[in-house]
């Protein structure tokens, strides 16, 4: 992708396929850059219907993704918030 950016092609988002939804350094990857991308994701995916508050923050263990940490209640008030699901 930058090598691709650096020669001049623009796109409006990324697509990738199961393998690349599974691949966190990938995903956390197009965040740093900020690139916008759809991709399939595994049946058993977890996500966020919105975006979770971060209460606590691990120190980063060798590029592993970090762990978001909400309490139970937080995550039902979210959830009856969503009007849509």
């Amino acid at each position: 992708m930058d090598r691709a950016k650096a020669n001049g092609i623009r796109v409006m988002a990324w697509t990738a396929d199961e393998g690349y939804g599974r691949d966190i350094a990938f995903l956390d990857g197009l965040d740093k850059r900020d690139e916008s991308y759809v991709v399939e994701v595994p049946p058993n995916a977890h996500v966020w219907l919105l975006k979770p508050k971060v209460l606590k923050t691990p120190p980063d263990n060798d590029g592993v993704s970090i762990l978001v940490v909400m309490d139970w209640v937080q995550r039902r008030d979210r959830l009856r918030q969503c009007h849509h699901c």
